[in-house]
Order: C-alpha cells, then structure tokens, then sequence
C-alpha cells in the first residue's frame, strides 16, 4: 500500500481524522491522502470543469455567429440545394433558364420588344407577352441579366393586369390563354398558396402575403480554381391575395 505522506504525519493525521483513503484505477492500488489535499484535488477538478464548458458555450456561439452571418444581400439565409425552377412553358415552346434565347422565344411566340435598363451589375433586359386572356390577362416577362448577355433567359415574371404598368404596354399577345403556361412542366399561374408551400416546402423569408425562397450549390474540384469549378444561385419570389397567386418571379444563374 503507497503512502504519499511522511511516516511521521501518518499516525497524527489519523487521529485528527485528516487522513483519507483512495483506490486508484489506473494502477489498483490504495492512496493515503490528506483531507485538505482532497478538497485541493476536488476544487481543481471543479475549476477545469467549468473552463470545458466556458469552451463549449464560446464554440457554440461562434458557430451561431457564423450562421447568422450567412445571409444574402437580402437578408435571407442561404440554404444548400438544387434550382427551385429550371424552365417554364408557354404552349408549346418550353424555354430553359440560362439555355433558351430571346430570338428563339420571338420566333416561337411572335415579335415582342426588348427593353434594357442599368448597366454593369444593374443591366436588364426583358422580353414581355400578355396571354389571349380577355379577363384577367396573364404578363409573362422573360429576363436576362449581366451573366446572360441579355439574350439568354436567366429568369421570368409573372403578373396579372396593372402590377407592372411599366413594362405592360410594350408586350406582345400570346395565341394562348394564361392555362397554357405552365412552371417546369407542373403548375399554372392559377397555382395556389398550398401547392406553392407543398412544392417548395418552407421560404428562406417572408414579407406579409410575399414569401421568399433561395437555394444555392457549387462544385470545387480542389482547392484550387478549376475550369470545372461552378456556383449556382435559384431564387423564387411569390405573392399572394388570400390563396391565390398574384406574382411570382423565379430566376437561375451560374457562374464558371
């Protein structure tokens, strides 16, 4: 049995009742130690406890500092996934975002004029069609920013008669009424409030009736650039009076 006080404070200690016995797990064996070195050893334990958990507290806070952090220049969070909206059909021309040209949606759909606005990061060009509606005509506006040239379509809106005053003089007429159109092949813009929240599941923000969907991913081969390396950004924005939809926008862009 190991004694780790001197043999003359032994028995002294026993009397007083200072001295405590330790069975070590590490080793099996048996530790005399001094009640006051047991309340030292105990205190320190307590101290190095509470340091772990100050660390585990500071970690988590960063982690939720990062988290909220990344947000988009809309102040909606960013969430990993693949394009909310990839094509969007009108009769029977299917125009695919970041594929399909203005020319190709004019020689389809008939002429329609052009409109650009800004320039730089602020260009836009939009090529707009109202349907054959003679109540409630649909605007189907077909868009494409600085990354598309302002040729290929990168987005679309989609409104009834009076939401967008500026655009809507200028558009051409559709042969074909809003039932026609058609959302990657699935919904119309008679589309509800539902089925716009069982399809896209819960928005990255909201603004009363408006909700606001956005989901991003990217490929890297390595760290570092590669010609394969790609971002992708999709975004869909709806609004809504009661539980029918009044607008929407959907858009994708990548980046090479």
């Amino acid at each position: 049995m190991k004694q780790i006080i001197a043999q003359t404070d032994f028995d002294q200690a026993e009397r007083e009742g200072r001295l405590v016995c330790v069975f070590d797990k590490s080793t099996g064996d048996h530790l005399h130690l001094l009640r006051d070195t047991m309340w030292a050893l105990t205190i320190i334990r307590l101290i190095l406890a509470l340091a772990s958990t100050s660390e585990v507290y500071a970690g988590t806070a960063d982690s939720n500092r990062g988290r909220q952090e990344d947000l988009d220049e809309r102040g909606l969070r960013v969430v990993e996934g693949p394009p909310f909206v990839r094509s969007v059909s009108v009769g029977g021309l299917r125009v695919h975002l970041e594929k399909t040209t203005f020319a190709q949606i004019q020689k389809a759909l008939g002429e329609g004029h052009v409109i650009t606005s800004g320039d730089a990061g602020e260009f836009m060009a939009r090529l707009c069609y109202r349907t054959s509606d003679s109540r409630k005509p649909v605007y189907i506006v077909f868009e494409s920013g600085e990354l598309g040239g302002g040729t290929d379509v990168e987005g679309f809106e989609l409104f009834g008669a009076g939401a967008r005053p500026d655009l809507e003089a200028s558009c051409g007429v559709l042969r074909i009424p809003a039932e026609k159109i058609r959302v990657d092949g699935t919904f119309s813009p008679s589309v509800s409030k539902r089925e716009i929240a069982s399809r896209f599941g819960l928005p990255q923000g909201a603004n009363g009736d408006t909700l606001f969907y956005r989901h991003d991913r990217s490929h890297r081969t390595g760290s570092l650039p590669s010609d394969s390396d790609w971002e992708e950004t999709s975004f869909v924005d709806v609004a809504f009076e009661g539980q029918q939809l009044t607008w929407m926008r959907a858009w994708k862009v990548s980046a090479y």
